[in-house]
């Protein structure tokens, strides 16, 4: 269910508190304990890819709305995925959503 929710989500439109609220009940005790400590060590600039990764945005996008190389993208990603340990990108944005509904990313909002 919770890929269906995910892939419904429109490519550069943020994911409404409602939407995550939502999410967030279906990801398990486990994943919301453990997702702070999971992604607490991403920089400034991988918190920033992360945002825009959950959004839908591919890796050329991202590079263009941080005016970065799409090369840096693709290592920012790669350092997202190992420093949080999530073995897909779906498992990635249960991490976000549950750092989201605990209020523990709440800094990860994208500032042009």
């Amino acid at each position: 269910m919770l890929d269906i929710i995910l892939h419904s989500i429109t490519p550069l439109v943020p994911i409404s508190p409602a939407a995550i609220e939502e999410i967030g009940c279906h990801i398990s005790q486990d994943v919301r304990n453990h997702a702070n400590d999971r992604l607490s060590s991403l920089t400034k600039r991988e918190k920033q890819v992360l945002q825009l990764i959950v959004t839908g945005n591919s890796n050329k996008v991202t590079a263009f709305l941080l005016k970065i190389a799409q090369r840096s993208v693709e290592n920012h990603r790669a350092n997202i995925i190992r420093k949080a340990g999530a073995k897909s990108q779906c498992e990635l944005i249960c991490l976000y959503i549950a750092s989201v509904n605990k209020g523990l990313i709440a800094d990860l909002v994208y500032q042009r």
